[in-house]
């Protein structure tokens, strides 16, 4: 994706796919409504069958949250961070940043997260699960991810959820 202009949440969001026409979409749905229809589609979705998924939301942090970062990412969100956590306990975990929130589409498979998935501002307080990880390396969801060959398999899935957006009266 060629980003033609930087875009907040409000702003028309222009972007140039590869093989695609120029698009000019507005982006009206809160980041919160976006995150409950991602885990929504990955929770009921045919894409469950496909191995990343499968045990969504157990054992799928990785794929959960590289997933988000893909549609965040269309949608037109900057500055969207991977974080690698550890505990003692239960081993490690991922989770994403984007625009001061916290996205963790995988909570609910542990016992001490207080939802199914987690958003929440990342100054307003302590999360006492994410605080309970030891925050081993975070970075920025660039270039790099583009070589991954999950990467492919998931352009397809972007684009469908996507298209839910649009079928969803958020």
């Amino acid at each position: 994706m060629i980003r033609t202009a930087k875009k907040s949440a409000k702003e028309p969001a222009d972007t140039i796919m590869p093989g695609r026409v120029l698009q000019r979409k507005w982006i009206q749905v809160s980041l919160f409504d976006i995150v409950g229809e991602l885990y929504l589609f990955l929770l009921n979705n045919k894409y469950n069958n496909v191995s990343y998924f499968k045990t969504f939301p157990k054992d799928c942090c990785y794929f959960a949250t590289f997933f988000a970062a893909l549609v965040l990412e269309r949608l037109g969100y900057d500055c969207i961070y991977w974080v690698f956590g550890y505990r003692g306990s239960t081993g490690s975990h991922i989770w994403c940043e984007c625009n001061g929130f916290i996205i963790d589409l995988t909570s609910g498979q542990y016992t001490d997260s207080s939802r199914e998935y987690l958003i929440y501002k990342e100054d307003m307080c302590s999360n006492t699960f994410h605080s309970s990880f030891e925050v081993v390396e975070k970075g920025l969801f660039d270039d790099r991810f583009r070589h991954d060959s999950v990467y492919s398999d998931f352009i397809t899935m972007v684009d469908d959820f996507i298209a839910t957006l649009d079928e969803v009266s958020l």
